[in-house]
């Protein structure tokens, strides 16, 4: 199994989403990104670039049974739970409270 991320996204009780998330590492070699978990309050805002690309490109796709996988995306489980797989050559915006070092356009 390749090491990913398991986001979910938080709704409140009439199960509307709001922008706070759980997040779990899964695989065998995943403590260079505990970066990720030690954030106050994980929102989507506050998530790396790559990953808040991945997790965008996740909610597009249905979540009607069987959900498709996307190679180096991940997988979108439910409405509100994804799967975000971890690449190893991820360099653009991994500190979360830095801007982005990609060319833009």
């Amino acid at each position: 199994m390749s090491d990913m991320l398991k986001i979910e996204v938080c709704c409140n009780e009439h199960g509307d989403p709001i922008d706070e998330l759980v997040i779990h590492k899964v695989g065998s070699d995943t403590s260079k990104w505990d970066y990720i978990l030690k954030l106050d309050v994980p929102t989507v805002n506050k998530l790396p670039q790559w990953l808040r690309r991945k997790l965008a490109v996740l909610q597009m796709r249905s979540y009607d049974p069987p959900t498709e996988d996307i190679p180096d995306i991940g997988m979108r489980i439910s409405k509100w739970e994804f799967w975000v797989y971890i690449n190893e050559g991820e360099q653009d915006g991994d500190d979360p409270r830095k801007e982005s070092e990609a060319a833009c356009c």
